[in-house]
């Protein structure tokens, strides 16, 4: 009997372990990264990973031939504005996602979001960072479901052709 069972992440295809299902993509940084979506009994969270979430900057690399159309066309559309739960990492651009960026979110997207990758915000931001440590889990069975009216909303986890321009960044 073994006390762990490897199933491999393939990036496009959902992982079934445990009762939940993975999806995983790749992320924008200096170094490979990954960030993920898993959906559990009726609820779920997206984790962004290490990722330079800008979307002028992704546009400019797709101008300029470093990314291409389908490339950056995936990275616009990370699947974060239909969870329950979205920890978003925030760092220093341009590596990482600059705090502006997650400010100029919706806010119910921002009530859904905790920052990780930073241990601080500016006085008075409407952001909030994750909790560390297991005090400060965060279990998906104890938090609101959002699904249920993006369920009846008909925009359940897929893939949109809309695109971030202009520093606004709207996920859907």
């Amino acid at each position: 009997r073994h006390s762990h069972r490897y199933k491999p992440a393939i990036i496009g295809e959902a992982l079934r372990f445990q009762g939940a299902t993975f999806y995983f993509t790749y992320t924008l940084h200096t170094i490979p990264c990954v960030g993920f979506r898993v959906e559990w009994r009726g609820r779920s969270m997206v984790f962004t990973g290490d990722h330079f979430n800008s979307p002028p900057a992704i546009d400019k690399l797709q101008e300029t031939g470093i990314l291409s159309k389908a490339r950056a066309d995936d990275l616009r559309n990370l699947p974060l504005q239909d969870t329950d739960l979205l920890l978003h990492e925030a760092g220093a651009p341009p590596i990482h996602t600059p705090l502006e960026v997650l400010l100029q979110l919706p806010k119910e997207v921002k009530k859904r979001l905790y920052v990780v990758h930073t241990s601080a915000l500016p006085a008075g931001c409407e952001l909030r960072v994750a909790p560390t440590g297991t005090a400060g889990t965060i279990r998906l069975d104890q938090i609101a479901n959002q699904s249920d009216d993006h369920v009846r909303r008909g925009s359940r986890h897929s893939a949109s052709s809309d695109s971030c321009r202009d520093g606004e960044y709207i996920w859907n």
